[in-house]
């Protein structure tokens, strides 16, 4: 019981998440997850466990071992404003991920009935080996220049601490 005479368990918890404009709950809980992980106060406790809790966790690379060990993404510089430039390599990411995926269906959609013969009886066109061969080989090609493509992103920039 605390001294209101309410039984409490004694320590801090998030109940409810209320967000204003444009900034969704996830990325809300995130930014704040990551600038309160490191602190001692009961509070910032509280609202890093909530995140851990819902799947948000990122953990600052100085951090405890269990930060570190159940986050979904570890800053190794301990430098919270890395976050913006984590979430959007995240998301550049999937993007790639899409395009390749994208790329992988519609290239064997059309060439695997080419190869297979499919397409012989009615218009003639049968792919030999050797050209299917190629062709697949040029479509993994195409995969791994678009993932190269993601050297070419431009992150947020974070200036060194003054000191």
């Amino acid at each position: 019981m605390d001294k209101t005479g309410t039984l409490t368990k004694g320590e801090p918890e998030v109940t409810d998440v209320i967000v204003d404009g444009g900034t969704g709950e996830d990325e809300l809980l995130r930014l704040v997850s990551a600038v309160e992980r490191e602190s001692e106060h009961p509070l910032a406790q509280a609202i890093a466990a909530h995140a851990d809790a819902r799947g948000l966790g990122i953990a600052i690379g100085a951090g405890t071992d269990v930060a570190i060990e159940t986050a979904d993404v570890v800053l190794m510089r301990s430098d919270p404003l890395d976050v913006p430039a984590a979430l959007r390599i995240g998301r550049a990411t999937l993007r790639k991920m899409r395009q390749n995926l994208g790329w992988a269906i519609g290239y064997n959609t059309i060439a695997m009935p080419i190869a297979a013969g499919v397409l012989a009886p009615a218009f003639g066109l049968v792919l030999r080996p050797e050209i299917a061969a190629l062709s697949m080989s040029g479509s993994s090609v195409i995969v791994a220049v678009n993932a190269l493509a993601l050297k070419q992103l431009r992150l947020p920039r974070t200036f060194p601490a003054a000191g």
